[in-house]
């Protein structure tokens, strides 16, 4: 098994300290906000605007917690609040910038005056489990960590757990939403109805917080015992980096061949730590109906009616469960991460396994790490050399409204097959749309550049037309797409990255060229801006750093966003 609950661990961090501890000290000078809607306050600006809510929150008045009798006889009137981070962080919060997505869980009871909180601890690679104590009016809050192994009795897979599809325990559930409205409208400023997005983001946020420590395990030992396992972290953090940069592609194409050496390094560690394969442990207990068959609403009885037999269940009966759905049983693990037999896998670089444990391990990097890295390969790439891709293009155009023009290009190099074997080969397909010589929008459905993997769904971020010796130039510069969610903060969407490779590589332009007055025929020139050296030239000097002893960032410890400045003391004990 990746992790045991019989091995808790350590109830205090062995190194560092939880995100909830550097949120409290950083953000609050050690004191825990009360109430429970200030401590929210205090979390959401460290989080992006969603087309939902910064922090995913539910209700659950009758649930399998240690809160579960805390609130008794009074269960709706005192649910129990479930609060997780899902969203990427805000750019704009308080410094330093921190990653709380998938890895930041409250559980707030009022009556039991007591919050649990699990949250990750970036220097040890776990997350901690904490209460805070005494939380209430009048009363100065305490943070302590918790007896870990009581917590794993639950939580087996040593981080957050969530109850399956469909979430008949929070209060998406009507009958739940029904008694809870009775008592009031919200509670902490909750709605007393959620509708199930909600407990389903948590419950997706709970998947991927599960795998964390399954990731950490590859990058700390996956490596070890290879011929140079700092050679296999550096590169795996390229392919980390070059995966986010081109907006979460894959490479298909062996590229440089460095992914290929990670997977045959990696391939071997694995054989060699796992022969039976890595059992990882699942973050999902059973659902449950605290009413069972109870109806609200529906069928040959009113919801009047319906919501009277509810409210008649007394507390002491609707806590009653069967005791299979009991979390503290053992339960099976989620999946077995199994090494591929020898010659019944495919190519090693582009292996499904390789690929998720990349995808995995990218959620390290967020949105915003990303920008000022984009940004930074730009201007250290201003002088960077170009690589040249050319076509001819078919041009399609259809009159609209308003004196408006669509035109449709389709761009293929005539000898297609010749051009491949020379690099410079292109395809680009897509629209465009004139009024004038004023662009209105633009979309290029697919490019591909000689024999690398091929962009799809670009967007343009600006455009330049120049008109001269009979000729129309239109030079777009291609972004990821689609276009940030109309009516919201630019911030939320896709982000404004340049489209790049899966290489990494920058696409600069496309520029289409025809005659004035004939769409028939056109060509299509696009420029390849090879930025990514000083990237690769960065994680080569943190090897040779980490070989030195002047890192740790490639060495046998956990992957982190941060250096380990990341541990002033922590409050609690």
């Amino acid at each position: 098994m990746l992790v045991r609950a019989d091995q808790p661990g350590p109830d205090l961090p062995p190194v560092g300290r939880s995100l909830f501890d550097f949120l409290i000290a950083e953000d609050t000078g050690g004191v825990v906000p009360f109430p429970f809607e200030a401590l929210l306050a205090t979390i959401e600006p460290r989080l992006k605007q969603t087309l939902t809510a910064r922090l995913k929150t539910v209700l659950i008045p009758l649930g399998r917690s240690l809160h579960r009798d805390a609130a008794q006889p009074d269960f709706f009137a005192f649910p129990r609040v479930i609060a997780a981070a899902e969203a990427e962080p805000a750019p704009e919060q308080p410094a330093p910038l921190i990653l709380l997505k998938d890895r930041f869980y409250l559980g707030y009871q009022e009556k039991a005056e007591s919050i649990e909180v699990i949250s990750y601890n970036e220097a040890a690679g776990r997350f901690e489990f904490q209460v805070v104590k005494d939380y209430r009016a009048g009363s100065t809050p305490r943070i302590t960590y918790a007896d870990r192994g009581l917590c794993l009795g639950c939580h087996q897979n040593h981080g957050p757990i969530f109850a399956r599809e469909p979430w008949a325990e929070t209060n998406s559930n009507p009958k739940i939403a029904a008694l809870l409205r009775q008592r009031q409208d919200s509670f902490h400023g909750i709605p007393a109805f959620r509708g199930v997005d909600i407990p389903g983001l948590i419950d997706q946020s709970v998947d991927r917080g599960g795998l964390l420590l399954g990731h950490q395990i590859f990058w700390r030992q996956g490596c070890a015992g290879s011929d140079d396992a700092i050679a296999c972290r550096a590169d795996a953090l390229l392919a980390i980096l070059r995966f986010r940069l081109a907006g979460d592609r894959h490479a298909r194409a062996i590229g440089d061949g460095r992914k290929r050496d990670l997977a045959a390094r990696l391939l071997d560690g694995w054989r060699r730590n796992w022969p039976q394969g890595l059992a990882v442990a699942g973050a999902k207990i059973a659902d449950w109906d605290p009413f069972g068959h109870a109806r609200y609403g529906g069928g040959t009885t009113s919801p009047d009616q319906a919501l009277k037999e509810l409210i008649d269940l007394t507390p002491e009966r609707l806590v009653l469960y069967d005791e299979q759905l009991e979390p503290l049983y053992p339960r099976p693990p989620r999946e077995i991460w199994r090494a591929p037999p020898p010659g019944l896998s495919p190519p090693p670089a582009n292996a499904p396994w390789l690929e998720r444990l990349i995808a995995g391990l990218g959620g390290f990097v967020t949105d915003a790490d990303l920008a000022v890295l984009d940004a930074g390969l730009v201007a250290a790439g201003a002088g960077a050399p170009e690589r040249r891709y050319r076509a001819a293009c078919t041009l399609t155009t259809t009159a609209l409204e308003a004196g408006a023009r669509r035109i449709d290009f389709d761009c293929q190099s005539a000898d297609r097959a010749d051009r491949a074997d020379r690099g410079d080969a292109l395809e680009a397909t897509g629209r465009i749309v004139l009024d004038g010589d004023r662009l209105r929008r633009a979309g290029i459905d697919r490019m591909q550049l000689g024999d690398t993997d091929p962009v799809r769904g670009l967007d343009v971020a600006g455009a330049e037309i120049v008109r001269g010796d009979g000729l129309v130039r239109l030079t777009l510069t291609p972004v990821p797409g689609p276009d940030p969610v109309p009516g919201l903060d630019p911030g939320i969407g896709a982000s404004r990255l340049n489209a790049r490779l899966t290489n990494g590589e920058r696409v600069h332009s496309l520029t289409l060229q025809w005659p004035e007055g004939d769409h028939g025929a056109a060509a299509a020139e696009a420029v390849l801006r090879l930025d990514l050296a000083p990237l690769v030239d960065a994680v080569a000097a943190l090897a040779e750093a980490t070989r030195a002893g002047h890192s740790d960032a490639l060495a046998e410890a956990p992957f982190r966003r941060v250096g380990t400045d990341f541990r002033p003391a922590r409050p609690g004990s």
